[in-house]
């Protein structure tokens, strides 16, 4: 079994803010085992549950319960391995099916890769005992979790370098069609999510998200005023991603005509771990330059840029080179054709700057992406997410990674810093690139994103 994790502690603050700091490297992955968390966490809880022998999924959901049971609703779960089966009443508890969850030993807790095996629904009536083999066969055991339909939302609890604060990045999933019907899709898997920041001890909005499908400020306000405070309290200090299926606006004013004030929301949190690898990073990052663009929290990893701005045009952009085309065959094919000689000298050593409509989505964005890093591109931005690195390569769905997707994914998102920018920024630059040539500086320190105009 492998080593699981160690984390650094520090006693909080006076005044348990904003100088006390959840580190993002502060979950030193494969140096110790959770043991230590454990034990740290029944110092102030007595004879909390928290089973370190289960595998990593069943872990955080423990800890969830342990941490968050009274201020969010956890799902119920059961936990199997081969020689401990799901317990016979399975269906009768699950009738609308449920998820069935990796829970290998190094699931979240001993592997920064987060989702590093395959999660999956299962429907009672169509293969869920198969789902369950299969992933039992994989992993060595599984967690079954009760069916939850919502929002999904990815919250990363961490200290903000940039911002010299603890924030909440806050990704929300977005409206989607499945078998005739709509459902909501994960940040887990969804880089188009949108993406905003929040002070972690006020609340106060940063960049500000106005969702309508669901009460975003019930969600941060817990968070907030619970979950935080707990864990400066317990001397918890290292980054947390807790991933939640929030409850929709409609189906709380149905529950509250019929139950009234007896009713709360259930949003549900179905995951807690450390921050993932892709948020935590050792790049020191320099002193910022020139005039502030824009903040965000949409960046794919830690890192800064310094370099000239060169445009990728659109479908309303005259583009003899077609630079999208040929960016999207080098990124599939390579860069051996006649075609991209005169592209090269304008990417190289340049910050790519996509125009709106000008990236394909889902797959072919990732090759086009691709093809800017092959020809030497040192940064690219977007007025939409390409990449959050709140998104786990190994949890897009099968339809979005078959063949070679998955491998173009995985090495497009990590070769280097991608920045979302939104529309009004990008315009911006775009019309200061008619007459001028722009230079910028990139900072990202894993959550937040800040662009600079030199």
């Amino acid at each position: 079994m492998p080593e699981i994790g160690y984390f650094c502690l520090s006693e909080p603050s006076e005044n348990g803010g904003n100088m006390y700091r959840f580190d993002l490297n502060g979950w030193r992955y494969g140096e110790s085992s959770i043991q230590d968390l454990a034990a740290k966490v029944r110092r102030h809880v007595p004879g909390a549950t928290l089973p370190t022998h289960l595998g990593g999924k069943a872990f955080g959901l423990s800890l969830a319960q342990v941490l968050c049971g009274d201020v969010f609703t956890i799902p119920e779960w059961n936990a199997a391995t081969r020689d401990h089966p799901l317990p016979e009443d399975l269906q009768d508890k699950h009738l609308q099916g449920a998820f069935v969850r990796s829970n290998a030993p190094d699931e979240d807790w001993g592997d920064p890769r987060a989702g590093v095996h395959e999660s999956k629904y299962g429907s009672f009536a169509y293969g869920f005992q198969k789902v369950v083999d299969q992933l039992m066969a994989d992993c060595d055991g599984v967690v079954v979790q009760a069916h939850a339909y919502g929002v999904g939302v990815v919250i990363d609890l961490g200290w903000s370098e940039l911002l010299q604060r603890n924030i909440l990045r806050v990704a929300i999933g977005g409206p989607s069609m499945e078998g005739g019907r709509k459902v909501y899709t994960s940040p887990t898997w969804d880089n188009e999510a949108a993406v905003g920041i929040f002070d972690a001890h006020t609340g106060e909005a940063i960049v500000d998200l106005q969702p309508h499908s669901f009460d975003l400020r019930r969600v941060i306000d817990k968070m907030v005023k619970e979950v935080v405070p707990r864990l400066i309290e317990w001397g918890i200090d290292f980054g947390l991603q807790f991933e939640f299926l929030a409850e929709l606006n409609d189906m709380r004013d149905r529950m509250v005509a019929r139950l009234g004030d007896r009713y709360r929301p259930r949003d549900e949190l179905v995951q807690i771990r450390p921050s993932p690898g892709a948020l935590q990073g050792t790049v020191e990052l320099p002193t910022s330059m020139g005039t502030l663009l824009v903040t965000t929290g949409k960046v794919n990893q830690r890192g800064s840029v310094t370099a000239e701005l060169f445009l990728v045009g659109g479908p309303n952009v005259r583009d003899p080179l077609e630079l999208s085309r040929n960016l999207h065959i080098t990124g599939e094919y390579g860069t051996d054709f006649d075609e991209l000689e005169p592209i090269k000298p304008l990417i190289a050593g340049k910050i790519a700057l996509w125009d709106i409509g000008a990236l394909e989505r889902y797959g072919g964005s990732f090759y086009q992406v691709l093809g800017g890093w092959r020809l030497g591109a040192v940064a690219q931005l977007s007025s939409h997410a390409i990449f959050i690195n709140s998104a786990h390569g190994t949890s897009l769905p099968t339809y979005r990674t078959d063949g070679l997707i998955r491998p173009v994914f995985e090495e497009a998102r990590a070769a280097g810093l991608l920045v979302a920018i939104g529309r009004d920024a990008l315009w911006d630059l775009r019309m200061s690139l008619r007459n001028n040539s722009v230079s910028l500086q990139i900072l990202s320190d894993g959550l937040v994103g800040q662009v600079y105009r030199l």
